[in-house]
């Protein structure tokens, strides 16, 4: 009885209704939890969207400590951050930012994330930051977002063929048409390059009415479709690009159309087959990764291109089958249509794309063979049910150089991030799984000569790490580097306890300088203690190109941080503008403050 009046104030129909009015978020957040009847009432409202607006308080409740950031790499740092920025909410940036411990000035994955979001707003705030543009313009017209292009082209971000594009592929006409306006040659028709680009776009993309409108009312467009049909090179007027080949060019855009997701595919098929005169021509499958990986009917497609008298290669028709690990389309290549078929080569194909099926296909029914670099192409790949299967058959070993030669280039990837490209923004640019799996396979003294003791440092595998100790298996200062470069605060501190040897040089820290993982560097300086020679360690971040301002500007709040502000323009004029990149203003910001210094000792 004592609970009657609450009832009836907690009535479903009205909770309900003022629900309505709730983003998800919100009600996971706020209004389920407020007492049972309404957890019961929203069961499913459980799980919390990062890439929507999340309520501050809850986003600081679950975040804000520091026990969980220790236990999450830099990649997963940067994929909440990233979220983040999706979301639209410029106070939950700034929290997730100095919660993860990330800057960003080192690449230009948060711009691109807020421009494919179009956030306008946050955009700006980035770019404030000394974010680089990165390929945030093809994000924001993949996304149709005009809006985004139009403050990115008027605030100095590059125009980009790629982004017409993307914004064909998008769907959107409308923005194809104004960022094709938009390219600094507008007063010339534009190079053949750039109009096979934009149609290469528009045809995938796009259905057959804005294909045939935007061939029709683009210059640049009508001519190229103009030579094609006449099988005539094309040369740019300013003998700027090389000559464009008609049969290259007719490949792209067939093979283009071929994997869009329109309807109206096979219509637009042919439209140029019909309306263009085409005969014959050669589709293409240009990388395992790309192409018609990206359909599940891609080798129906296939076939049915070559029925119209197209030119599919076999190994087209089978890496499209292997690619959609379809076992059965294998068969029916093989057994119905009798085609023949590089199986070995197939299999190193299902190797790297983690195609079992397909690799058991191949091995048990068409006899394929297994070696060695099957399994350091699965090891790439992370494909550890490859790796088992590989295994099970019994002809598989690891060989040690060729998988040396893998983590090696994984590291080193993982160490030094091209400025404009995003960063990995999973665990790591190495699979944790299979870095335990191989460990598992091997001899310590193999381990230690392939690097999978820096890998599994750099993925933060403690459990491996363990492992490999009891295992008898030592460290070295490429541990705890591997370590810090990972971005994994349990790990680091898990080496050091275990007397870890840490070499107090900067390149030991260069790193987490590069990725602008704040984070790591108070772990290692701060709260972990590392050894580190304070003058040297702002010089030689001072000089990497990679390093951001940020990293500079807080390693300048340590009271006992000396900085010869001469020395520090030298090393960086020389570091950075050898390589053409200053990361934010950094030789800016030194040189600056190095007058400041000779004004005040003039004074």
């Amino acid at each position: 009885m004592e609970d009657e009046p609450q009832l009836r104030v907690w009535h479903p129909d009205i909770v309900e209704r003022v629900a309505s009015f709730m983003s998800a978020n919100e009600i996971a957040c706020t209004l389920r939890l407020v007492n049972k009847a309404a957890a019961d009432l929203f069961t499913t409202y459980r799980t919390i969207k990062l890439s929507l607006p999340v309520p501050s308080h809850a986003l600081r409740q679950h975040f804000g400590t520091t026990v969980l950031m220790r236990s999450m790499t830099f990649g997963q740092r940067c994929k909440f951050v990233r979220l983040i920025v999706m979301s639209g909410d410029l106070p939950n940036l700034e929290f997730a930012l100095e919660a993860a411990g990330v800057t960003l000035s080192a690449t230009g994955w948060a711009l691109e994330a807020a421009a494919t979001a179009g956030h306008v707003e946050v955009c700006i705030w980035l770019r404030q930051r000394y974010c680089p543009w990165g390929t945030c313009l093809d994000a924001a017209a993949r996304a149709g977002h005009q809006a985004v292009c139009a403050w990115l082209l008027n605030n100095g971000c590059p125009w980009t063929v790629s982004a017409v594009t993307a914004a064909g592929q998008g769907g959107h006409a409308g923005l194809v048409d104004w960022l094709w306006e938009q390219r600094p040659d507008r007063d010339g028709d534009g190079s053949p390059h750039d109009a096979l680009a934009l149609l290469q776009g528009v045809v995938e993309g796009c259905d057959l009415a804005a294909v045939q409108r935007l061939a029709s009312d683009t210059a640049a467009a009508r001519e190229l479709l103009f030579h094609l049909q006449r099988g005539q090179p094309l040369v740019h007027r300013d003998d700027e690009w090389e000559p464009l080949h008609p049969d290259l060019a007719k490949g792209v855009l067939l093979s283009a159309v071929g994997r869009s997701p329109t309807p109206d595919w096979r219509t637009k098929v042919l439209w140029l087959e019909l309306g263009q005169g085409w005969r014959s021509v050669e589709v293409a499958w240009t990388r395992p990764s790309g192409s018609y990986s990206q359909t599940d009917d891609a080798l129906d497609r296939l076939l049915w291109l070559r029925s119209r008298g197209h030119r599919v290669s076999n190994d087209t028709l089978t890496a499209a089958a292997v690619a959609a690990d379809d076992s059965e389309g294998l068969r029916k290549l093989v057994e119905e249509m009798r085609l023949p078929m590089r199986t070995d080569a197939a299999c190193l194909m299902a190797a790297e794309r983690g195609c079992l099926a397909a690799l058991q296909y191949l091995v048990e029914h068409r006899g394929a063979r297994l070696n060695s670099e099957c399994a350091v192409i699965a090891f790439r790949g992370g494909h550890v049910k490859v790796l088992d299967y590989l295994r099970t058959r019994g002809a598989f070993r690891l060989d040690t150089e060729e998988l040396k030669e893998a983590v090696q280039e994984a590291l080193q990837s993982q160490q030094q991030p091209e400025p404009n490209m995003a960063p990995v923004l999973g665990v790591s640019s190495i699979d944790r799984e299979v870095v335990a799996w191989a460990v598992d396979e091997l001899t310590v003294e193999a381990v230690i000569r392939c690097g999978l003791r820096e890998a599994a440092a750099a993925v933060g595998d403690v459990a491996t790490l363990a492992f490999l100790r009891a295992r008898g298996c030592p460290w070295s200062e490429l541990t705890f580097t591997a370590a810090v470069m990972g971005g994994h605060e349990e790990t680091l501190a898990c080496l050091l306890e275990d007397e870890c040897p840490v070499e107090p040089r900067p390149r030991t820290f260069l790193p987490a300088a590069r990725h602008g993982d704040l984070g790591t560097l108070r772990a290692c300086f701060q709260r972990l203690r590392c050894p580190w020679n304070k003058r040297a360690t702002f010089l030689a971040f001072a000089a990497d190109s990679f390093c951001g301002l940020p990293v500079l500007q807080w390693l300048l709040k340590d009271p006992g941080c000396p900085v010869n502000w001469g020395d520090a323009v030298r090393v960086a004029t020389a570091g950075r503008k050898g390589s053409g990149e200053d990361n934010g203003g950094v030789l800016a910001w030194l040189e600056r403050h190095w007058l400041d210094e000779d004004e005040d000792e003039d004074f």
